[in-house]
């Protein structure tokens, strides 16, 4: 059984995985800790295998240092982590000889049109990404997208010219040479797509995540997976075999 603290217990995301987490015979909940608590005491005197970390940007940095010293496998759910950041992690915990993961997403389908736009790029060279969350997202663009963008641009998707504006940034903004469009709207929990397009076509890759269930699978398998690694990933999708 695999002993967990949940950090950022009151929010959403960690009422939910409360919830699902207790209904798991896999797990035990060892702690609560929320941001009244002192992290690095409560792991102390709970003693988990995994802290799941499901916090505040401003604080991600350093809940995951604070985790990672403790020498408890960081799972890490909350985004603001920069790839310096999270590569001076890689390297503290390929020391340790630590399992971790910074999971830009849980849901599994998000996870694999990451995948399969990574795949489409290879062939498809000009991209704009679309994402949509609730009215309550804080950052934008969401760490999926920006994940989504890092992961399409390795295949060397290209900027193009895209005409004058205007309207001030009608056309969107751009990270990793990708044009990204982001949008807050009550009614929406998170969607993103992808669009590719070449002369005579287009493919559209698309992520819908209906309620909170979908972030499930995700939980679970990176608690999990962090029990059999030596090092810090990031990335859930290192933890899904598509052979």
């Amino acid at each position: 059984m695999i002993k967990i603290l949940i950090n950022g217990a009151k929010g959403k995301m960690g009422t939910f995985s409360q919830k699902i987490i207790s209904n798991n015979p896999k797990f035990k909940i060892v702690g609560l800790d929320d941001i009244e608590d002192n992290l690095s005491e409560q792991i102390k005197l709970t003693k988990p295998d995994v802290v799941l970390d499901l916090t505040w940007s401003s604080s991600v940095y350093e809940n995951t240092k604070t985790i990672i010293d403790a020498g408890v496998r960081p799972v890490i759910g909350t985004s603001g982590l920069t790839l310096d950041q999270i590569n001076e992690f890689k390297k503290i915990c390929e020391a340790k000889k630590l399992g971790g993961i910074v999971v830009p997403s849980f849901s599994v389908t998000a996870v694999l049109m990451m995948i399969f736009a990574q795949k489409a790029s290879k062939y498809l060279k000009n991209a704009e990404i679309i994402e949509y969350y609730h009215d309550k997202k804080l950052e934008a663009p969401s760490s999926t997208v920006r994940k989504l963008a890092e992961m399409t641009a390795k295949s060397n998707v290209n900027s193009r010219q895209r005409g004058e504006e205007s309207i001030p940034n009608v056309l969107g903004g751009e990270y990793q040479n990708i044009p990204i469009h982001s949008i807050r709207m009550p009614g929406v929990l998170a969607n993103q797509e992808i669009l590719f397009g070449e002369p005579g076509e287009t493919l559209q890759i698309k992520s819908t995540a209906i309620n909170q269930e979908c972030f499930t699978k995700g939980i679970f398998l990176s608690c999990q997976e962090v029990m059999n690694r030596d090092k810090l990933y990031y990335g859930l999708e290192h933890f899904i075999d598509l052979s």
